[in-house]
This record gives structure tokens, C-alpha cells and sequence, in this order.
């Protein structure tokens, strides 16, 4: 099988607005026939491993199969989902900062492509105006990651040690099975931290990843406790959060380097632009400075 990506651009003049239109699409090649599913299945998880260098929602527009014979059948247009409007875009990350490991990023997707698949299918399809919905969505793909890429590699002797860490800095825990939801939350934190991921609405890792996992919990299973959980305007930043720090430890799976890590999170944090309002005073989230008072 073989990957040949092609892209275009074209400009349009119209009174005194200019349209720049770029176009991209990929080919599959494969030494013998398979199944249109098959051929579907890797098309749309390499469209998946595309998403997450690129700053907004990817749909496709056109999807054509070839047979042997040259003759080609294209997949009904109203099987994909359409742009409400159209939505400017921002490029994470060139092909050629990536190019001399991009066929080792392939191999690792594609050795590990349904669980890939799952997740940022996921995350695709969310709806940040369904804000709760969301936010248990993102969760429960913070839940799967760990499950899928984490546990199989570390010991419950870590779990253990994250008990510890978690009880020692007045985190309220529950003796029970090794890997429970805040604990494996706080491992995947402990992952992503190098990549300096900022946190909201928490005096410390150790508030955040209680309030995550309270609030979860009372999104679930409802009840009259409100206490150490996010307010409903807060959860809808926190989603924007969530979904850069699951980004991060899928590329960091994918053996991206570091530094484009870093990168590619630097962007998607920009692309929200009100993660920052908290220190911009026309905003409505904004927290004015408190003044050290000296005796």
C-alpha cells in the first residue's frame, strides 16, 4: 500500500474581496484489490491522523474507488457530513517538519488504528454547544486512552505511588481496584505536564484533578452535592482544555518530537482565543489582579 497526497490553491477576484481557496486530497495505493471497506476504514483513519494537525473541524468533500479495471464509483456525498458555514482553518504543522518521521508516525497509527480511530472519532464528533455532553465525551476519551495505551505498560505499583501523592496533598481517595478514574487521570496529567498545559479553575494539579473527576461524577450520577465541582460557564473552557491535553498524549503516543508537541498545542491553544480572557478586562471572564497587602 502507498500514499500519494496531492494539494492545490486557486484565487478569485471580486470587487475588492479576494477568496484563496486551498484544496488537498490523498490517494491510496494498494498492490491488490480489497474490499470498499477496507479501503474506506484506512481512508478515514488517515483522515483522522490529519485532523489533529489542523486547528478546526475536517470534512470530506468527495471519496471515489477504482477498481482494476480503472473504472471509479464515488461514495454517496450525503454520507459525509457538510460544513454549516465555512470556517478558516490553521495548519498546526507543516508536512515537511514532519516528513523525515512521518512514515514512522503511519506505522504507529496504523498499528494501533482501531483504538486511534475510537478516540478521535470521539472527538470529532463533539459538539462544544452540547456543553455537558462534551465534557463527559472528553472524559470518557481520557478513560479509554489509559486503558488502551497506559495500563498495558506500567505496573499497579505506579497506581499505588499516585495513591500516595494524590492522599498526601488532601486529595479524599477510596482504597479500591489499582487504576481508579482519578487516579488514572492524574497519571495522564503527569504524562502531558512536560508540555506545560495550563490549568483552569484550580488552586493546584491536585484541586484540578479533583474537580475533574467530581465533576464527572455529578454529571452522571446527579445528586444535591455541588461542592468542588465546576460551574456550568466553567466546563464550557475546561472542554477547550480537555481536548488540547488529549491531542497532546495521542501525538506523544505517535512518537511526534517534543518540540512540535509543544507546537501544535501552542497553536490549538490560540485557535481558542478566550482560553487567555480571564486577564483581559473587557472580558466577561475577566479576574482583576489582587494586590498583596504589606503590614
Amino acid at each position: 500500500m502507498s500514499l500519494v497526497i496531492y494539494n492545490s490553491a486557486k484565487t478569485e477576484y471580486s470587487g475588492r474581496k479576494i477568496t484563496i481557496e486551498t484544496t488537498a486530497y490523498f490517494k491510496i495505493k494498494i498492490k491488490k484489490p480489497l474490499p470498499k471497506y477496507l479501503l474506506y476504514k484506512h481512508s478515514t483513519s488517515f483522515i483522522n491522523l490529519f485532523s489533529l494537525f489542523i486547528s478546526s473541524k475536517v470534512f470530506v468533500h468527495k471519496m471515489e474507488f477504482t477498481n482494476a479495471k480503472g473504472n471509479s464509483y464515488e461514495v454517496l456525498t450525503n454520507f459525509f457530513e457538510k460544513p454549516q458555514s465555512f470556517e478558516g482553518s490553521e495548519i498546526q504543522i507543516s508536512f515537511k517538519e514532519i516528513e523525515s518521521s512521518f512514515l514512522n508516525i503511519l506505522r504507529n497509527y496504523f498499528s494501533n488504528q482501531e483504538k486511534f480511530d475510537r478516540i478521535i472519532k470521539f472527538i470529532r464528533e463533539l459538539s462544544f454547544n452540547n456543553v455537558v455532553q462534551s465534557f463527559l465525551t472528553l472524559c470518557r476519551c481520557l478513560e479509554i486512552y489509559h486503558k488502551d495505551f497506559i495500563e498495558p505498560n506500567y505496573s499497579n505499583d505506579i497506581a499505588k505511588t499516585l495513591f500516595r501523592e494524590l492522599s498526601i496533598n488532601g486529595v479524599k481517595l477510596k482504597k479500591g481496584k489499582p487504576w481508579v478514574q482519578i487516579i488514572r487521570y492524574y497519571h495522564l496529567y503527569k504524562l502531558i505536564m512536560p508540555h506545560q498545559i495550563k490549568l483552569l479553575y484550580c488552586n493546584s494539579e491536585y484541586d484540578f484533578i479533583e474537580k475533574l473527576k467530581n465533576t464527572r461524577n455529578y454529571y452522571t450520577h446527579p445528586d444535591d452535592i455541588t461542592e468542588g465541582i465546576w460551574s456550568f460557564d466553567e466546563i464550557k473552557r475546561i472542554n477547550f482544555q480537555l481536548k488540547i491535553w488529549i491531542k497532546g498524549l495521542i501525538l506523544k503516543e505517535l512518537d511526534l518530537k517534543e518540540d512540535l508537541i509543544k507546537q501544535v498545542l501552542k497553536k490549538e491553544s490560540k485557535s481558542y482565543l478566550f482560553l487567555d480572557s480571564q486577564s483581559n478586562k473587557y472580558s466577561i471572564f475577566y479576574e482583576a489582579p489582587t494586590k498583596n497587602k504589606t503590614s
